[in-house]
């Protein structure tokens, strides 16, 4: 069984990518209700996360892991609390 966006039970025989066209225009897509468009969403990210392998991290992924790594080990990073973020984030 899998969950619709409404965290319904559904057969996962009636949940398949294959149902679905090779592409799909944006016209298309905005034309379905929010459901559609959540459920199609729903199973695009089931098979990026179930099928064929992991894309590649870009290279500059490399440049800034690496920076802030030495930024910690230099001690020049700073961190902040969950609830300074949320006070800075917060309207």
């Amino acid at each position: 069984m899998g969950r619709d966006f409404f965290g319904e039970n559904i057969p996962l025989e009636k949940i398949s990518i294959n149902d679905y066209k090779e592409s799909m225009s944006i016209a298309e897509i905005k034309a379905m209700s929010r459901a559609e468009q959540l459920q199609t969403m729903e199973l695009l990210w089931d098979v990026l996360c179930h099928e064929g392998e992991e894309p590649e991290s870009p290279a500059w992924h490399q440049s800034v892991l690496a920076e802030r790594k030495a930024g910690m080990k230099s001690g020049r990073a700073k961190f902040l609390s969950l609830d300074e973020v949320k006070r800075r984030v917060s309207p």
